[in-house]
């Protein structure tokens, strides 16, 4: 690949401006909050979100039904987890209580042969719980058990902190990426295409390879993200074309500016790159070569940012 540099210095892009709201403060709040919820056990009646613990036996004509069986089975009203119909007539019923109804089973293959016919259940509720939340930012404060936070005026501002940090990272990130779209643009680039395309190709096996080895199949990871293999491959190697291109932009400059890493730069990253991609030091040898690039990059864009942003 031959690369003519455009442009690459003093392109007037301004300093991200990021701002917190009430809002995105709200919405973490609530998501800690969430995570502080617990069930606790009530003798209250039961209600849609109670979370309930039953034995059932369900029969037909005195006959057991496939599946009529079950002890200390646990599941939330209104979610489904059960049969829908009886999760309807367990609302409004105390623990301890035992009960008889007679429901039409759905046409579901585990029912077998007693598909949509009627059957007796026999049911009692052993436990009924309900999801208690954290009422105020005090209470929050000390279910963290977090010593070194003392206040709500303290929660608040490392909340607002850290929401700050992430959407400025965020704005950062796509920042490079304009800055480093527009020295593209203004670059004259030569290569073979049958060159790229065995590279993304190259790049697209290797990922593939690594969900196999993570012991990921394939088929959920299209169904998770709700992609088609094929049009997951077409976009995969689109944005591989891309970065390959980009990287190879990075490498010219990275030349061009004499930006380089020191073996000490190097060591300072070697145990903390062996832990968070779980090696062993033996394995360092091996993996210099990607950090030393890494790093390089890495400081690439923060030279590109700097020369770039006002």
């Amino acid at each position: 690949m031959n690369i003519k540099l455009g442009k690459y210095e003093n392109l007037g892009f301004e300093r991200p401006e990021v701002v917190v709201s009430d809002k995105e403060y709200q919405m973490a709040l609530n998501n800690i909050r969430n995570s502080l919820t617990k069930w606790k056990d009530c003798n209250e009646l039961t209600q849609i979100g109670s979370k309930v613990t039953i034995d059932y036996f369900a029969t037909r004509e005195g006959e057991l039904i496939p599946d009529g069986k079950g002890k200390n089975v646990e599941f939330v009203i209104g979610e489904g987890e059960f049969i829908g119909d009886i999760e309807k007539l367990l609302i409004g019923l105390n623990k301890n209580e035992s009960h008889v109804f007679e429901v039409r089973l759905p046409n579901d293959k585990k029912f077998k042969n007693f598909q949509g016919k009627k059957v007796e259940y026999k049911i009692r509720i052993k436990k009924n719980q309900r999801l208690i939340y954290p009422d105020s930012i005090e209470e929050m404060i000390q279910l963290l058990q977090d010593k070194e936070l003392m206040s709500a005026t303290q929660l608040e501002n490392e909340l607002k902190d850290e929401i700050y940090a992430h959407k400025y990272e965020t704005r950062l990130n796509e920042l490079v990426q304009e800055i480093v779209d527009a020295i593209v643009g203004d670059s004259t680039i030569h290569f073979e295409q049958d060159e790229i395309t065995k590279k993304s190709i190259g790049m697209y096996n290797k990922f593939i390879n690594h969900l196999k080895q993570e012991d990921m199949p394939i088929e959920i990871y299209y169904a998770h993200n709700k992609i088609t293999p094929n049009r997951f491959k077409k976009k995969f190697l689109k944005h591989a074309e891309k970065e390959i291109v980009l990287n190879a932009i990075l490498d010219e400059i990275s030349k061009s500016e004499n930006i380089s890493i020191s073996s000490k730069e190097i060591m300072s990253k070697k145990y903390k790159y062996l832990y968070q991609n779980n090696l062993k030091e033996d394995d360092f040898d091996n993996v210099k070569v990607k950090i030393k690039k890494d790093m390089v990059r890495q400081k690439t864009i923060k030279f590109l940012t700097q020369a770039n942003v006002e």
